[in-house]
């Protein structure tokens, strides 16, 4: 008596079988008001999701972040991968290196899903990155030595600043402009000689240490060097000679 009734428990259910019942009876009118007709159950609509934004948001944050990684600032990323859910869901999603891409505030990331339906598709992204950078105080004259009182730093967004912007008041300072710089204008590397630095045409100083004896002249530099670097000059007299410069700025032969 007892598994009877279990067994009526388990099986036997009149509201759900009447349940099935009619919308059996629906399916075949449908199928009959619409011959062909593919009827897919409620269920089976998880089969056909759309990709995940929050996916592709992530992967393209990280590959942003990494792209942006040099610059000595806190980085600001806005994707919009919103409408990537209209795509079908991907098992096999790559982003397009970034690695030769230049900076903007502005980007369009491509995405590409491999499998198991390919499609691509062009992400938008904001970027930002805020920082400080070296700018001049004043204008600078080429041939003046740069010191603290020349320099500031400013804040400010790093994205678009020339690639060889210097961030560091310590990497400028006792350097040496070598065109004119602009008030506020952001102090570049390639702007600046180093301390010893001798460029082509400028009068130097030579220094020629023998056995015994130390011999100093003045000459003309036929090209541009940094220290211990070798420098060919000329001397007053037409002579060319060669030697290394020093970190004082002078040229040193030993004879």
């Amino acid at each position: 008596m007892q598994t009877r009734a279990m067994f009526n428990r388990s099986v036997f259910h009149p509201f759900r079988s009447r349940a099935l019942h009619r919308r059996a009876a629906r399916a075949l009118v449908l199928a009959s008001i619409l011959p062909g007709a593919i009827i897919t159950p409620a269920w089976a609509a998880d089969a056909s999701r759309g990709q995940s934004p929050k996916e592709v948001r992530d992967l393209i944050t990280e590959q942003v972040r990494q792209r942006v990684a040099h610059l000595p600032g806190n980085p600001v990323i806005e994707v919009d991968a919103n409408d990537v859910s209209r795509h079908p869901a991907c098992d096999a999603l790559r982003v397009a290196s970034l690695a030769n891409t230049q900076l903007r505030s502005r980007l369009s990331v491509r995405v590409d899903c491999e499998g198991p339906s390919r499609w691509a598709a062009y992400i938008p992204v904001r970027l930002a990155v805020n920082g400080s950078y070296v700018s001049t105080a004043r204008v600078v004259q080429a041939g003046e030595q740069l010191g603290p009182g020349q320099l500031t730093l400013q804040q400010g967004d790093l994205i678009g600043l020339p690639d060889d912007t210097v961030f560091r008041l310590q990497d400028a300072v006792g350097h040496t402009a070598a065109v004119r710089l602009r008030a506020g204008q952001p102090v570049r590397a390639g702007s600046l000689r180093p301390p010893g630095m001798i460029s082509h045409g400028q009068k130097v100083r030579v220094i020629v240490n023998g056995s015994g004896f130390v011999a100093s002249s003045e000459g003309e530099a036929l090209g541009s060097a940094a220290p211990g670097e070798t420098l060919r000059v000329r001397t007053p007299s037409g002579q060319i000679i060669s030697g290394v410069v020093t970190p004082e700025g002078t040229v040193e032969i030993s004879m």
